[in-house]
């Protein structure tokens, strides 16, 4: 899908985990209006009840009417895709869940959005889970069965999570200069460029490495194609590495994002986490 905006200050931001009520503080501590904002994944959706995401995420819509401001989310490791998938849930004016490959035409920028990753802490998540059901079962007394206690347990892993590299989708953008990608993950020329911190989740998990190696080799096909194919590609900025780098190679302004962390000294203009936001 093509959206088309005429905000010509556009912003991304990092992972904010399900933080829907602080965007609102944050809107207002940066004050921010008469832009669009692009969450680059790890939104948080699908962790709580439709209900209560749209509860917290209409106070920040409210706000978006007031400054004029549009808010984007793409798909994460830690989102429930179905949301993801051009169905509009939540009905709010100005927020929008993007579906993979949407792209956002601005009167300065074209974005390609990209979303999915592989998460790397899956073999615990998917135990959880089934630990609940069980937990679930056994309360009813064995009363009903276990599927039936699956869909009383909120999920917090999503098996097709992962991104998958479709040229297709490319391809229909090819009359279009893409200039810009927001993405969760990234091109495996791009730091991290080693699996420190993830050991352990790699010998818990027979297959994770294969599938991390795979994930950044698919967005290296992304990279590549619109290179060849002449597209722009001034910056790719991107999150879900819990950290922070901005380095240019083969000239693309690769700019990783924090997640949101904690402020240290809270207050009533400024409540909650701080969020890594870089503008372009």
């Amino acid at each position: 899908m093509i959206i088309k905006t005429d905000k010509e200050t556009l912003y991304a931001i990092g992972d904010i985990h399900g933080e829907f009520a602080a965007i609102a503080n944050w809107i207002k501590s940066c004050d921010l209006q008469n832009c669009a904002v692009i969450f680059c994944g790890d939104f948080g959706l699908g962790f709580e009840s439709l209900a209560q995401e749209k509860k917290l995420l209409t106070k920040a819509d409210r706000l978006c009417e007031k400054r004029n401001i549009e808010l984007y989310a793409l798909r994460g490791n830690h989102d429930d895709p179905s949301y993801y998938q051009g169905e509009d849930r939540f009905g709010l004016s100005h927020f929008k869940a993007l579906s993979d490959y949407d792209l956002i035409v601005s009167p300065s920028h074209t974005i390609l959005c990209l979303g999915g990753a592989v998460s790397v802490d899956r073999i615990e998540r998917k135990n959880w889970y089934e630990m609940r059901c069980l937990e679930v079962q056994m309360k009813s007394r064995m009363h009903i069965t276990l599927d039936e206690a699956r869909k009383k347990v909120r999920k917090v892993y999503w098996p097709d999570e992962k991104f998958i590299y479709d040229e297709s989708k490319l391809e229909q953008y090819k009359d279009y200069k893409i200039d810009v990608i927001c993405s969760h993950s990234c091109p495996s020329i791009a730091w991290p460029l080693t699996k420190n911190g993830i050991h352990f989740w790699c010998r818990a998990d027979g297959n994770l490495e294969a599938d991390l190696d795979e994930e950044r080799r698919n967005f290296m096909k992304v990279f590549d194609y619109l290179k060849e194919h002449g597209h722009p590609l001034n910056k790719w900025i991107y999150g879900h590495y819990h950290s922070k780098m901005n380095e240019v190679i083969l000239g693309t302004n690769f700019i990783l994002l924090d997640m949101g962390r904690e402020t240290k000294k809270r207050d009533t203009h400024n409540a909650g986490p701080n969020f890594d936001m870089t503008e372009f």
